[in-house]
């Protein structure tokens, strides 16, 4: 199980201690939400090019869960339903490659996704109100310029939110804003 955990950067033993949970650095959020804006606009444009009627009544499905989730506002069963929603996504788009690295990076953001979410108290009720359905709408119009617009909407609220959470944030009363002299 460590080393499962140790591949995915959840666990990092150092030499001659005991294993520990490894943390995230400002970097692999950056990166996470870079990748999150790719792979969300990639499969979301295949997916408008290649959604079957069953596909389409799948991802209503997948939809109606995210909604009810956020609608309970529990974090656990929002970032699940979000993950499945995507992932439903990119099976529809069919690309192996695409649904894998997705797969991998929202598996890889489930803790950044949490951290989000317990730091802004309008995650919740935001996905509640079906931030979703504009991406839902576009792909089930076969229109991948709208599907590609939605998913990058999609995938910009919760990178918005958390830059905007960390610039607020102060280390020891230092200001971080540059000076002009």
């Amino acid at each position: 199980a460590l080393i499962r955990l140790g591949s995915e950067g959840l666990v990092r033993t150092l030499p001659n201690r005991s294993p520990i949970v490894s943390f995230c650095d400002v970097s692999e959020i950056i990166g996470f939400f870079d990748a999150i804006d790719l792979m969300y606009r990639s499969t979301a444009r295949l997916a408008a090019m290649r959604a079957t009627a069953e596909d389409c009544k799948r991802l209503d499905e997948m939809e109606a869960r995210h909604l009810a989730a956020g609608e309970s506002g529990v974090l656990a069963d929002i970032i699940q339903t979000n993950q499945d929603f995507h992932n439903q996504i990119a099976q529809i788009g069919g690309n192996p490659f695409l649904i894998s690295w997705l797969q991998n990076a929202l598996d890889t953001g489930q803790r950044i996704m949490y951290l989000y979410m317990q730091h802004n108290s309008d995650a919740p009720s935001s996905y509640a109100r079906g931030a979703h359905r504009t991406l839902v709408q576009a792909i089930f119009d076969h229109d991948p310029v709208a599907a590609e617009k939605a998913a990058r909407a999609d995938a910009a609220i919760a990178s918005d939110h958390l830059a905007a959470l960390l610039r607020r944030r102060a280390i020891g009363g230092i200001s971080l804003q540059a000076k002009r002299r």
